[in-house]
């Protein structure tokens, strides 16, 4: 379990019904923000455990591919067969915006700019993640996301050149 989560949740546990709300958001804060950390790490395993079985995922104003439900396990395992094969890469949230519409759903928005370098190239894309959360039990779970694309510099070409370096280490 990483520090944020565990932050949280121990905020949870001692927090009183006054102080739910503030809970939900601080573990919500948490979440959303484990997501690009935890990805940035290559750490699917815990990553996994932040999502819902089942999620809502739309890349389409980036990939052009229509959004669709998918398991958690088989989008974070696409994420793996590309992310690790950058040198690096960077992922930053702000402006994170956290609606409660009724106990136990949530809405975040945030802004979002993420670096993939490559060798000397980089590849940078800004735009706004929508994400959804629902609570089951005491945990909160990403139920849905979508990116959408505000501008892009630099190449994608170096997304199937990552892609290749993972597969050709899974090779080795």
């Amino acid at each position: 379990m990483t520090l944020p989560i565990i932050a949280a949740a121990a905020f949870m546990a001692a927090a009183g019904p006054c102080d739910r709300d503030a809970a939900d958001r601080a573990a919500i804060t948490a979440i959303i923000e484990s997501v690009t950390m935890l990805a940035e790490r290559g750490d699917f395993e815990a990553l996994e455990r932040l999502f819902a079985p089942t999620v809502y995922v739309d890349y389409s104003s980036l990939s052009g591919a229509p959004a669709q439900k998918t398991a958690a396990r088989d989008l974070l395992a696409g994420w793996a067969a590309v992310l690790p094969g950058f040198d690096r890469t960077r992922h930053v949230q702000t402006d994170l915006t956290i609606d409660v519409p009724v106990a136990g759903r949530a809405n975040i928005a945030s802004d979002v700019q993420a670096d993939h370098w490559l060798g000397d190239e980089v590849w940078t894309v800004r735009g706004r993640y929508l994400f959804e959360l629902q609570r089951d039990d005491a945990q909160w779970r990403v139920t849905a996301m979508t990116f959408q694309l505000q501008d892009e510099v630099g190449s994608r070409t170096l997304l199937s050149l990552a892609a290749e370096r993972v597969s050709n280490r899974a090779g080795d």
